[in-house]
């Protein structure tokens, strides 16, 4: 009898349950078409990328696709396509594996500092999160982003300083924001280096630890320099406008970013069970420091949700030193007994605070929060292993994480690309531009928002199933034969519209909260 299966560690098997209930979940979703930034930007690029021939060279897809950004994931999307067909359903299968990959790591990485249950739990939680769940399948870089910063993370505590190399540079080249996470680990790395290692600053072997951090740049520099020679530019120039530094932007995003973390969809009483856990149970942490990190954290949650009414600059100094004085006051309760738990904790903590810091000042939006995640449950999960009655409070934390995703799931009225149900966009978008076509309306003019002229006029969004092009305007000012309007995107427009005396419903399409409707002008 083969007794191999039998010696597989029971956590494995586990794992392996998920990833496959995970796939099998989110089949329904990889036929479907490109959604908002998918149609207009990433999938006609790693498209595009598959027609010419995969390349990391800057200029090997249009500039408007590229948006000056590295080539990694464009390539690995390309090279896939290239391979295995050049489909927007191939597309959508390379991230889903992107995504599973990912949920491997989060067991892998897991495992280095936690029991085999609790590594479980972690992916459980991360694979039952909307936000995880909604990117899954979508082709976005941030999934390839989080990947390559856990695996990044994982070869340095391994100690590899080669797979480190590779897997920090992959992690540049996907994406210039990965620098935040390489520079978290590389302050870390001092800070490690000075207060837990006791080495002496600037001595040879202090030196050659902080060059590891340095030679993961020289790809990314290489990649930049040759844009610079053949674009004029460095970084994509529309997008340096999107940064802001006025401290009331500053201020409104660091709420936003807080509510979107620890607030928004429930996540408020998860994160206060966790702080009342931890203020009450934690072992190893004297109550006196956990007293003070209870403190700062009550403090900065009145300054950032606008409880305390204060001016923006004392909401952004609340910010960054109530973060920082947490982050010294661990440091300081737990190096005397040091453990990869808490190295985890810490850096995982200050990545975070560094992400958010960023976010604040450059163009946000929520799906940019899926590199967050995985090292938000590690931290809480590995505090957690670190509190009396741990086994029992953990399975318990992790039944609240997934009652919570589940009645989220259940009830949120959220079209958008942080949950599943952006699909019954897709879907009546697919039934609007069926409609659209059967109707032979492509000698008239069509009013719609932006990503239905997309949808209608982009072949390679994976909309439509004819070459006929059809001549649209998004100015709502003037007359139009037909008028195409929802409420996910033009919400406003689509309530007023209906009592328009000179506009006559041609057609209603309709899948959860998604609605969309055809109007004829008189």
């Amino acid at each position: 009898m083969n007794t191999t299966f039998l010696k597989v560690p029971p956590a494995y098997i586990i794992l392996f349950l998920v990833l496959c209930c995970f796939a099998i979940l989110r089949l329904d979703s990889i036929g479907l078409a490109y959604f908002g930034d998918e149609a207009m930007v990433y999938g006609p690029a790693v498209q595009q990328m598959a027609s010419n021939g995969p390349s990391m060279f800057p200029g090997a897809i249009q500039e408007d696709l590229s948006r000056g950004h590295p080539m990694m994931f464009h390539f690995t999307a390309g090279l896939f396509l290239y391979l295995f067909g050049n489909t927007v359903t191939n597309s959508h299968i390379f991230a889903l594996l992107i995504s599973l990959c990912t949920l491997f790591v989060v067991f892998k990485i897991s495992k280095e500092f936690l029991s085999d249950l609790y590594s479980v739990l972690v992916v459980i939680s991360v694979a039952s999160f909307p936000l995880f769940i909604g990117q899954s399948a979508m082709v976005y870089p941030e999934m390839m982003l989080t990947l390559f910063a856990l695996t990044t993370l994982y070869f340095y505590l391994k100690k590899n300083p080669i797979h480190f190399f590779i897997s920090a540079s992959f992690l540049l080249l996907t994406k210039e924001t990965g620098i935040l996470f390489l520079f978290s680990l590389a302050i870390w790395n001092i800070l490690n280096s000075i207060f837990i290692d006791h080495k002496k600053i600037l001595s040879a072997d202090f030196i050659k630890g902080q060059l590891t951090f340095v030679y993961p740049l020289l790809p990314l520099i290489t990649f930049f320099v040759l844009q610079k020679i053949k674009f004029g530019y460095v970084f994509y120039p529309e997008h340096i406008g999107f940064i802001k530094t006025n401290y009331e932007s500053v201020e409104y995003m660091i709420g936003n970013l807080f509510r979107q973390l620890f607030e928004f969809d429930y996540k408020y009483w998860i994160y206060l069970s966790f702080a009342l856990l931890f203020l009450l149970f934690h072992k190893k942490i004297s109550l006196k420091h956990r007293i003070i990190i209870a403190v700062i954290y009550f403090c900065q949650y009145k300054i950032l949700y606008g409880i305390w009414h204060t001016n923006s600059f004392i909401a952004i100094a609340a910010f960054i030193v109530g973060s920082l004085l947490i982050f010294s006051v661990y440091l300081s309760a737990v190096k005397s007994n040091f453990t990869v738990k808490d190295e985890m904790m810490l850096v995982s903590f200050l990545f975070i605070l560094i992400y958010v810091l960023f976010c604040v000042i450059n163009f946000f939006t929520d799906r940019y929060l899926i590199i967050c995640l995985p090292f938000c449950l590690i931290m809480v999960y590995g505090l957690i292993a670190q509190v009396n009655y741990s086994k029992q409070i953990g399975i318990g934390f992790s039944v609240m994480i997934l009652a919570f995703n589940f009645y989220f799931l259940a009830t949120t009225r959220s079209n958008g690309e942080t949950t599943p149900y952006y699909k019954n966009v897709l879907m009546v978008q697919q039934e609007m531009v069926d409609y659209i076509e059967s109707s032979g309306l492509n000698g008239d003019t069509i009013y719609c928002e932006f990503p239905h002229f997309v949808a209608l006029n982009n072949k390679s969004a994976g909309f439509k199933r004819r070459d006929i092009w059809f001549t649209i305007k998004v100015d709502s000012t003037i007359q139009y034969n037909y008028w195409i309007t929802d409420n996910f995107c033009g919400q406003n427009y689509y309530k007023t519209i209906e009592n328009r005396k000179d506009l006559k419903l041609l057609k209603e399409f309709k899948h959860g909260n998604a609605e969309m409707r055809v109007y004829a002008g008189f």
